[in-house]
């Protein structure tokens, strides 16, 4: 049997006009405004994260990033010696 989450309570004030805005358009869907409230605020959520957790690139950008993933340079002598000493500290199972 699933174990319920445990569910933690948000409370905020509003003015009467928002209030009266709120509880109209959560009638209009049929919907207590609790309801309608943490719907509407979940989707603006999963916008502004899906929005900043996202990686914008220019044209030009792409273009560069496409071409160092087809012929990426040599390594320099820095990273080999930092390869080296980590693969020296660190087991790779095998």
């Amino acid at each position: 049997m699933a174990v319920p989450e445990p569910k933690s309570r948000i409370t905020t004030r509003v003015s009467a006009p928002v209030q009266s805005m709120l509880e109209e358009a959560a009638a209009f869907l049929g919907v207590p405004v609790n309801s309608f409230v943490v719907s509407a605020a979940v989707e603006k959520a999963g916008d502004v994260l899906a929005k900043e957790r996202s990686i914008k690139l220019t044209a030009r950008d792409a273009q560069f990033l496409s071409e160092l993933m087809e012929q990426p340079p040599q390594p320099s002598a820095y990273a080999l010696e930092a390869a080296a000493a980590l693969s020296s500290r660190v087991s790779l199972g095998e």
